[in-house]
């Protein structure tokens, strides 16, 4: 499997290999919700929230 599609089919490790964020358990888990077509409401803009926008965000670019 390339790169590519190893960072297509898995979300968290996109997000921890290119874009080199360090993911607690609830941000790979939320990562993986979004990653298979859930709808995600986040309430409040704490940091590690963020952190799961931005590297959505870059999913979306990347592989959309």
């Amino acid at each position: 499997m390339s790169e590519y599609e190893k960072c297509k089919s898995d979300i968290v490790y996109f997000a921890e290999k290119f874009l080199d964020c360090t993911l607690a358990e609830w941000q790979k888990e939320l990562l993986r919700r979004f990653h298979n077509g859930e709808e995600l409401i986040f309430s409040g803009t704490g940091k590690g929230k963020k952190m799961v926008i931005a590297a959505m965000e870059q999913y979306k670019k990347v592989f959309e």
